[in-house]
């Protein structure tokens, strides 16, 4: 009792606290920890803290801990009690619930305030908070709302602000006088700002509201945040009860009564309540079942099947199947079959790895197992459930399915689950029971805690994660593999959303559309799983950018159904499955165009070793009928690769330019910021060049493919440097690794145009700009670029790759191809004429592109360090 007297009490306590909290972040794993303390008021953690914040409000009435008038206690009372109400309604997020009701039209399908459409009066997503003042711009936020805002920033924060500078007081003056009431206050204030300032680091922000400030979550950083901010405001309530109890202490023995320490103290047996129920709270929220528990329960319950649909499902899609045989679903089922029947005399799969990859016998295992499955679900013919088992039964027997490529293991569970899943009434026990050991063995047990894929925002978690969802959802039906199961899925719902930031705030894809088709395709069955076993998808579709990225395939798509072809995915587009759930979810059937349409009929079934056969439950019973729309002139994409869309007319005979932005040090990136491809008259003039698949290369001993490092031999490789884009070059030098090129301007006035700073990715020049403007008649193009800064003589090499027969002469370039021709002529500094090479990088670095030629011209720096380059394309037959 005399230490609770003493001033020590309150700083030796503090410093306790928050060494176990730090203590508690480096014994508790990170999504454990963040688990354990921040559930939106459902953590034992949270839940602990309630009945300190509850227990504040009668205490400090009952012993007020405030000396002076009647009428100063009273308000100080006041300030202490609302700030202890405010913090219960800020724990169990009571005001977003009146947040939800204000604003019904801007509550998501989970049930939460849809990140950021507050803000903005156009309604676009900005990633954060409801919480911040700047929504009270947006006009078409109801007023209701709006007052409640401010009421709550008044009655929390101002009363909050006001009582620190309380408190302050007290606590310069107890370093003086060694008050023990004091410096507990003081000790409150302490962790108040440990609050503060533990949710303010970008690492909290980043977990907490969805803000870029850094890379991955659930990371050690964002989990110490998660215990400051968490345990901080545990640490207010503890250090207020404090305060209050020192102050009737001593208030006692100012009277001459030392009965603090009497265990009959009503004061103390209220303390000790409090302390009881906060451990019963503890305990019970350390027992409390998961949303991801009660989750995995309820799916376990449904039965089987239950990945991507039931088997009320499975009977509705059979019938509507059926019920139109010219409808493109029924074409899509019959190619399914016959798919199948040519699959029954092949051999079941085997081990084979290619270079550090199993990722080619994973894919068939996905596609051989779900289109058997989906033929037998849909035929009731015994032939393809035998040879579906027959496929499972061979994966499940690897050794392992390569978790060091984890790609190949995300792959391989999707598969057997959908197996597992489909087939479920017609499997033996026994062969139930492999498989489930095999998804746990082999999937989950084998995800490595902090492997950097991980932590990535790329398709890698995006493939990875709905691997392991699926196998959670299948083995789970195992009580002996709940936990993990339980476990897995609450990790990998909580990890998506790295990967999916990629897609913020416009919804383009860093990676280009080829691997838009892997990632998205990917986090689409992730989400569509969840919602047919689990009845949600956990807010994953609200994350800005996801539902947007449904306009990405054909805003980079040009006329002649090439896409803009950056990053490792060539200019070939395809079908894209994932676009016909993208059409139902959103209700926009003019999501499936004709460039949709045509290559989806002829690539049905076509070919082993890519995804299932899911379009079938998302498709619409009639065919697509797609309206010719005038498309639009300019469209600015916004994201970590950052594009402009040019476009001018309409149909096959429109012009599209395609200009990327970003940089090299991105997933899959090329040296390549400020590049531009260009369709007109039905031709495609400027291209990127093809991608090669990388096995080759990463068992050259001379290359190491994936060091984005600006010395690393990777960018020797003709496809991947600047020497290979349509940028210009600067003495020979590649683009430096850690620029970027940033979008200044796009506009449709006079033209469609755009410009773009290059400053960062050209360290020889202290300026420079291109900038990019197409005619609205859809007739010509030009591309001016201006360096500043550089070495005088510097020489600058401007070229682009080309597929048409090109033929040089003094100051003009022509292009022929299809029966067309475009003359391309340049302006330039000191500029030299045209010329033509074969676009072939040194060998045996560089595999070949036949076909693909390298048109350009130098020139050089003025005296001045600088130098003009335009260059004009006109169609002219």
């Amino acid at each position: 009792m005399k230490f609770l007297k003493s001033w020590l009490s309150g700083p030796a306590l503090w410093f306790a606290g928050v060494a176990a909290l730090f203590v508690t972040w480096a014994v508790m794993e990170p999504a454990a920890l963040v688990h354990a303390f921040d559930q939106d008021g459902y953590s034992p953690f949270e839940l602990a803290t309630l009945p300190f914040f509850a227990a504040i409000v009668p205490l400090v009435w009952w012993k007020c801990p405030f000396t002076g008038s009647k009428r100063r206690r009273v308000i100080l009372c006041l300030a202490v009690s609302l700030v202890a109400l405010m913090a219960i309604v800020k724990e169990m997020d009571l005001h977003n619930m009146v947040l939800h009701a204000l604003c019904p039209d801007y509550v998501g399908e989970d049930g939460k305030i849809i990140p950021g459409v507050l803000f903005k009066p156009n309604g676009q997503p900005l990633s954060g908070t409801p919480f911040k003042a700047r929504f009270l711009t947006n006009g078409a936020v109801p007023f209701g709302a709006k007052a409640f805002v401010v009421l709550y920033f008044t009655a929390f924060f101002g009363v909050f602000a006001v009582g620190m500078l309380y408190f302050a007081v007290p606590f310069v003056k107890g370093v003086f006088s060694l008050n023990p009431v004091a410096w507990s206050f003081g000790c409150f204030g302490g962790s108040g700002v440990l609050v503060q300032v533990a949710d303010r680091l970008p690492s909290w922000l980043d977990h907490a509201h969805g803000l870029e400030k850094s890379e991955g979550a659930v990371t050690a950083a964002q989990s110490l945040c998660t215990a400051l901010e968490e345990g901080g405001e545990m640490m207010i309530a503890i250090f207020a009860l404090l305060a209050i109890y020192q102050s009737w202490l001593i208030h006692n023995r100012s009277r001459g009564d030392d009965r603090g320490g009497s265990a009959a103290n009503p004061l103390k047996a209220a303390l000790l309540a409090v302390a009881v129920l906060s451990a019963a709270f503890v305990c019970s929220g350390a027992e409390a079942v998961s949303k991801f528990d009660v989750a995995l329960e309820s799916a376990v319950a449904k039965g089987h099947p239950r990945l991507f649909a039931d088997e009320a499902g499975f009977s509705r899609l059979k019938a509507d199947v059926e019920k139109d045989q010219r409808s493109l679903r029924h074409l899509a089922a019959q190619r399914v079959r016959e798919r199948a029947e040519f699959l029954l005399s092949k051999k079941p799969l085997e081990r084979k790895m290619i270079g550090r990859r199993l990722l080619g016998v994973s894919r068939a295992a996905l596609y051989r197992i779900s289109t058997l499955s989906m033929a037998y679900r849909l035929s009731g013919e015994r032939k393809f459930l035998d040879r579906a088992v027959e496929e499972i039964k061979a994966v499940i027997a690897f050794s392992d399915w390569n978790p060091s490529h984890f790609l190949d293991t995300g792959e391989m569970s999707l598969a057997v689950s959908i197996g597992y899943d489909w087939l479920y009434a017609d499997l033996p026990e026994a062969l139930r029971a492999e498989i489930r050991e095999a998804l746990v063995r082999k999937g989950l047990d084998v995800v490595e805690e902090g492997v950097w894929w991980t932590k990535t925002n790329n398709n890698w978690g995006q493939v990875c994660r709905a691997g392991l969802i699926a196998a959670s959802l299948s083995a789970a039906d195992d009580g002996v593999f709940f936990g993990a199961c339980s476990k897995m899925l609450g990790e990998s719902v909580a990890a998506l959303p790295i990967a999916m930031k990629a897609l913020a705030p416009d919804g383009c894809y860093p990676e280009g559309v080829g691997y838009w088709h892997y990632g998205v395709s990917f986090n689409v069955f992730a989400i569509a799983m969840l919602e047919s076993a689990c009845g949600t998808d956990f807010g994953l579709s609200s994350i800005p950018g996801f539902m947007e990225t449904a306009d990405y395939p054909n805003a980079v798509t040009g006329p002649l159904g090439l896409s803009i072809g950056y990053s490792d995915c060539g200019s070939s587009r395809g079908s894209l499955q994932v676009l016909w759930w993208f059409a139902k979810k959103l209700s926009r059937p003019d999501l499936i165009t004709e460039m949709e349409i045509s290559p989806f009929k002829s690539a049905l079934g076509a070919r082993e070793g890519w995804l299932p056969p899911l379009e079938l439950f998302w498709m619409d019973d009639r065919e697509p009928v797609t309206v010719a729309s005038k498309p639009q002139p300019v469209v600015s994409l916004r994201g970590i690769v950052p594009l402009v869309l040019l476009r001018a007319l309409s149909g096959k005979e429109s012009a599209f330019a395609g200009l990327k932005g970003g940089s090299p040090r991105t997933n899959h990136g090329h040296m390549d910021g400020g590049n531009f491809v260009l369709d007109m008259g039905g031709v495609r003039w400027a291209w990127e060049l093809p991608h090669e698949e990388y096995t080759r290369i990463e068992q050259m001993e001379t290359v190491s493919l994936w060091d984005m490092r600006q010395g690393s031999s990777r960018w020797s490789l003709l496809r991947l440097n600047a020497l290979g884009h349509n940028v210009p070059v600067v003495d020979g030098a590649q683009q430096a690794v850690g620029g970027f090129a940033r979008i200044v301007r796009a506009g449709e006035t006079p033209d469609p145009s755009a410009e773009m700073d290059l400053t960062s990715l050209y360290p020889a020049a202290k300026k420079v700009t291109r900038s990019y403007s197409l005619a609205k008649d859809g007739k010509s193009f030009a591309v001016c670029d201006v360096f500043e800064g550089l070495k005088p003589g510097a020489e600058i090499r401007w070229k682009f790759v080309t597929k048409a027969k090109a033929e040089a002469s003094a100051g003009a370039l022509r292009l022929s191809e299809a029966g067309r021709d475009m003359e391309v002529t340049r302006e330039g500094t000191g500029a030299s004429d045209w010329d033509v090479a074969p676009a072939e990088g040194e060998k045996p670095l560089n595999s070949p592109n036949p076909g693909f030629s390298l048109a350009g011209f130098s020139m050089t720096a003025d005296a001045d360090g600088r130098a003009t380059a335009k260059v004009s394309f006109q169609l002219v037959k």
